[in-house]
């Protein structure tokens, strides 16, 4: 923070005033104009007269540098230093004005800072001792008040927080992206949407809600262009400035958007609480996606987590291929610095339990060749693509899988969804009527009323999540044509890739992979039909995304010699 240096040339007293913004705790009511009161009366006292007042209306008392009037006025009195025969003074009103920090001796440290640029620090209350000793004394046992002050403001000030969260409400901090802040008057009802920084009131609840204006559009797109595959973190922050160019948009800041649960309407802490469990409150505000795709998205992490998705350079069957002694996966292993006669370095893939620091596997050799191991897949994988017959065994089989994505199997029908929500309408009608000609009072009615309007809240939104999920099944439905293309030309497309498109092609098709050291043995077993919603791979060469089930596989063994040949047997 850069410090607003202030002249105090023929000055002989400055003055220091400070509230903290720790409203939770609730128990700090010494205002400004307390302060300076008590300051003026003490500068009188001494026969001087104030020449600058530096103020911090709203810091917390933790750290020094970080306010502004202080970090201002240090800055100023080092610039403007007093001769040590004249001494300037510096007046706060008490220790915990001066500074709360959670070691009591930094208070000690800036006094000193202050005394070595001619500058001594005085408070008005508690330190009014001549005698040296005693002052330095009743100094200490102030600082160490303040300390115990701080902690148990925090103290509060976290029961408060918990209790916000715990009860569905907003505690304070940075509002997410979509969301913005409305205030509810406990006494009279009245609701008002707080402005950026705008403060609630002593009887106001404060709850998210989400930003139809556009931000809680773009959420949606966001997390549902993840959960399809097609998109991955980088790539949506690409989409999202270009939709949302005021914020500047990162990979890792949409991955932490992605995971944070208060877009599915839930308030969970970011820290753990001192018992070592999580706290917070589930349904706490109305959601901007749906519980069902957050926990999609979720699951896209997790596959990528347990996958290995980090691939390092051209490793591109890192994480795919697992050590058969071990069960680590296999990841690049660098290079032993030889030279290859068609020129290039030999590089190797190598068990991550050799690797690790633990050395979980003691497999000897638990390396392989970057070449054969890659050569061995796409010789595998491509054998599979080889005849008419096999081409349409596995063509058939994707097309079953095709068939039944775009049916939908499993969701509720519009349909029925509309029905429900026409049935739940018209009880709320006749309810209303109900009340006006008598046969219910408004006492008996609310209940029923607001039972009825949450129920046809909550159908209304599982109709919305429906046709979203099925316009998010069209989209990634391949085109057929594309699919049978990327069929038919599989062979040819395997000996052109490396690195990350080899591993988006193999991926899909890839069901499971060991490699035995000790054997030398490669054990690979296949899908019928592919996955690429694992992989959200596409491409000019690839075809268009898209996500199936997954059929029968076959498992194939390859024998490595001592040269560089090797030989396929299919078990």
């Amino acid at each position: 923070m850069s410090a607003d240096v202030r002249s105090l040339t023929g000055m002989r007293a400055v003055a220091y005033l400070r509230v903290s913004t720790q409203k939770q705790a609730a128990d700090d009511k010494v205002s400004l104009a307390d302060q300076r009161a008590a300051i003026e009366r003490k500068a009188a006292e001494l026969g001087v007269v104030i020449g600058a007042w530096f103020t911090d209306p709203g810091a917390s008392g933790g750290s020094f540098e970080k306010r502004e009037g202080m970090a201002s006025m240090i800055a100023s009195c080092e610039a403007y230093p007093r001769p040590p025969k004249e001494p300037g003074l510096v007046l706060v009103m008490t220790a915990s004005r001066f500074g709360r920090p959670d070691d009591p001796e930094e208070c000690s440290f800036w006094r000193v800072r202050f005394k070595k640029s001619g500058w001594m620090v005085r408070y008005c209350i508690g330190d009014d001792s001549d005698d040296l000793t005693t002052r330095h004394l009743m100094r200490a046992i102030g600082d160490v008040g303040a300390t115990k002050e701080r902690q148990e403001i925090k103290r509060r000030a976290m029961s408060g927080f918990r209790g916000a969260m715990e009860r569905g409400l907003w505690p304070g901090g940075t509002t997410p992206f979509g969301f913005v802040r409305k205030a509810t008057d406990r006494h009279t009802g009245a609701v008002r949407v707080l402005a950026y920084k705008m403060e609630s009131s002593e009887s106001e609840d404060v709850r998210l809600h989400p930003d139809e204006g556009g931000p809680a559009q773009l959420i949606r797109a966001l997390f549902e262009r993840y959960a399809a595959g097609t998109h991955a973190t980088h790539a949506l922050a690409a989409f999202a400035q270009h939709e949302w160019p005021a914020v500047k948009w990162t990979p890792s800041q949409i991955a932490r958007m992605l995971k944070n649960r208060a877009y599915c309407g839930d308030l969970v802490s970011g820290n753990r609480a001192q018992s070592g469990e999580a706290y917070g409150c589930e349904n706490a505000h109305e959601p901007i996606v749906s519980r069902a795709l957050f926990e999609a998205v979720q699951a896209r992490f997790r596959h990528f987590a347990a996958d290995g998705r980090g691939v390092r350079g051209t490793y591109g069957l890192t994480g795919l291929v697992h050590c058969a002694a071990c069960g680590q996966p296999l990841i690049g292993a660098g290079s032993n610095g030889r030279v290859r006669r068609g020129g290039g370095r030999s590089r190797f893939y190598r068990c991550r339990g050799v690797s690790s620091v633990g050395h979980t596997c003691h497999m000897r050799g638990a390396t392989v060749m970057q070449e054969k191991l890659e050569g061995a897949v796409r010789h595998e994988l491509a054998a599979e693509f080889r005849t008419v017959q096999a081409r349409a065994a596995v063509w058939r089989e994707i097309e079953r899988a095709l068939d039944a994505q775009a049916s939908g199997n499993g969701q509720p029908s519009t349909d029925a969804l509309d029905t429900a929500i026409r049935d739940l309408e018209k009880q709320v009608e006749r309810t209303i009527r109900g009340v006006a000609t008598g046969l219910y009072s408004e006492n008996e009615a609310g209940p029923i009323l607001n039972d009825l309007r949450a129920r046809l809240a909550g159908q209304r939104r599982v109709r919305a999540d429906v046709v979203r999920l099925a316009d998010q099944r069209a989209a990634r439905i391949p085109n057929r044509e594309q699919m049978r293309a990327l069929v038919d030309g599989m062979p040819a497309l395997l000996a052109t890739l490396s690195g990350a498109e080899l591993r988006g092609a193999v991926s899909p098709w890839l069901r499971a992979a060991t490699f035995d050291a000790s054997t030398r043995v490669l054990t690979m077993e296949i899908r019928r039909v592919p996955n690429f919603a694992t992989v959200g791979y596409s491409g000019t060469r690839a075809g268009a995304s898209f996500s199936a089930g997954s059929g029968t596989g076959t498992a194939t063994s390859i024998w490595w010699s001592s040269g560089k040949e090797w030989w396929c047997s299919s078990k």
